[in-house]
């Protein structure tokens, strides 16, 4: 920060902040709620193909962590179904 005493230095404080905000946009949590539904809803899908056509039209990102996470989350919901489904047989 400066010396200067002509500047008020909460001011310049205040300023920095905001610009290191700008150009962020504020989080829509009802958005990203109902992205998750959407997924959760997506792992039922028995393709893979078309999961990740799916996944990808929510705006996902291939080979970003989100992405991992979901293909992560349906490979292991298809596994556990597969198991259901084999004990009951």
């Amino acid at each position: 920060m400066t010396d200067d005493p002509k500047i008020d230095k909460s001011d310049l404080r205040r300023t920095i902040r905001e610009e290191r905000r700008r150009g962020r946009r504020p989080i829509d949590e009802s958005i990203l709620k109902e992205k998750r539904l959407l997924l959760r809803g997506l792992l039922a899908e028995k393709d893979e193909v078309t999961f990740r056509a799916s996944i990808r039209a929510l705006g996902l990102q291939e080979g970003s962590s989100s992405w991992n996470s979901a293909l992560e989350a349906w490979h292991n919901y298809r596994r556990e179904h597969d198991r259901e489904r084999c004990g009951r047989l």
